[in-house]
Protein backbone atom coordinates (compact mmCIF):
# COMPACT_ATOMS: atom_id res chain seq x y z
CA UNK A 1 0.00 0.00 0.00
CA UNK A 2 1.76 2.90 -1.11
CA UNK A 3 1.69 5.58 2.10
CA UNK A 4 3.82 8.62 3.62
CA UNK A 5 4.28 10.11 7.17
CA UNK A 6 5.68 13.75 7.42
CA UNK A 7 6.93 14.00 10.90
CA UNK A 8 7.11 17.93 11.18
CA UNK A 9 7.59 19.53 14.48
CA UNK A 10 5.98 22.82 15.36
CA UNK A 11 3.28 23.75 13.57
CA UNK A 12 1.35 26.91 13.38
CA UNK A 13 -1.87 28.76 12.28
CA UNK A 14 -5.06 28.30 11.39
CA UNK A 15 -6.44 25.27 13.15
CA UNK A 16 -3.85 24.60 15.32
CA UNK A 17 -4.82 25.64 18.18
CA UNK A 18 -4.89 22.41 20.57
CA UNK A 19 -1.82 20.72 22.62
CA UNK A 20 1.21 21.47 23.64
CA UNK A 21 2.85 22.89 21.06
CA UNK A 22 -0.35 25.30 20.03
CA UNK A 23 1.40 28.13 21.98
CA UNK A 24 2.87 30.00 19.11
CA UNK A 25 -0.63 29.99 17.26
CA UNK A 26 -2.56 31.31 20.35
CA UNK A 27 0.45 33.64 20.86
CA UNK A 28 -0.04 35.19 17.69
CA UNK A 29 -3.63 35.17 17.94
CA UNK A 30 -3.52 36.90 20.95
CA UNK A 31 -1.17 39.56 19.78
CA UNK A 32 -3.37 40.49 16.92
CA UNK A 33 -6.15 40.67 18.96
CA UNK A 34 -3.83 42.95 21.31
CA UNK A 35 -4.39 40.05 24.57
CA UNK A 36 -1.38 39.22 26.64
CA UNK A 37 -0.21 35.59 26.10
CA UNK A 38 2.57 32.58 28.06
CA UNK A 39 3.48 30.31 25.86
CA UNK A 40 4.41 27.37 28.52
CA UNK A 41 7.20 25.63 26.44
CA UNK A 42 10.68 27.33 25.94
CA UNK A 43 13.76 26.31 23.38
CA UNK A 44 14.14 25.82 19.93
CA UNK A 45 12.47 23.39 17.77
CA UNK A 46 11.03 23.45 13.73
CA UNK A 47 8.35 25.68 13.21
CA UNK A 48 6.21 25.19 10.25
CA UNK A 49 2.89 27.00 8.70
CA UNK A 50 0.08 25.01 8.79
CA UNK A 51 -0.48 25.53 4.62
CA UNK A 52 3.22 24.78 3.90
CA UNK A 53 2.22 21.27 5.75
CA UNK A 54 -0.74 20.93 4.03
CA UNK A 55 0.75 21.17 0.25
CA UNK A 56 3.69 19.33 1.64
CA UNK A 57 1.52 16.60 2.38
CA UNK A 58 -0.57 16.79 -0.80
CA UNK A 59 2.95 16.86 -2.89
CA UNK A 60 3.93 14.02 -0.81
CA UNK A 61 0.78 11.74 -1.53
CA UNK A 62 1.02 12.48 -5.28
CA UNK A 63 4.91 11.53 -5.42
CA UNK A 64 4.21 8.39 -3.26
CA UNK A 65 1.41 7.26 -5.10
CA UNK A 66 3.51 7.28 -8.70
CA UNK A 67 6.49 5.59 -7.11
CA UNK A 68 4.86 3.28 -4.61
CA UNK A 69 6.28 1.91 -1.27
CA UNK A 70 6.14 2.73 2.48
CA UNK A 71 7.96 6.52 3.49
CA UNK A 72 8.50 8.55 6.57
CA UNK A 73 10.04 11.70 6.21
CA UNK A 74 11.39 14.13 8.82
CA UNK A 75 10.39 17.78 8.14
CA UNK A 76 12.75 19.97 9.71
CA UNK A 77 10.82 23.73 9.31
CA UNK A 78 12.69 27.15 10.49
CA UNK A 79 14.88 26.02 13.37
CA UNK A 80 14.47 28.88 15.88
CA UNK A 81 13.76 29.43 19.61
CA UNK A 82 10.38 30.35 20.76
CA UNK A 83 11.29 33.40 21.67
CA UNK A 84 12.71 34.09 18.43
CA UNK A 85 9.46 32.84 16.78
CA UNK A 86 7.65 35.12 18.53
CA UNK A 87 9.43 38.22 18.65
CA UNK A 88 9.21 37.71 14.42
CA UNK A 89 5.19 37.09 15.11
CA UNK A 90 5.01 40.39 16.62
CA UNK A 91 6.62 42.63 13.91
Amino acid sequence: IPSVALRPLTIFGVGREIGLTSGPTKAVKAAVLGRSFVVEVTGSTGFHYVDDVARLFIDATEGVAKQGGAHVCGVRGHIASYEEFLSEAAR
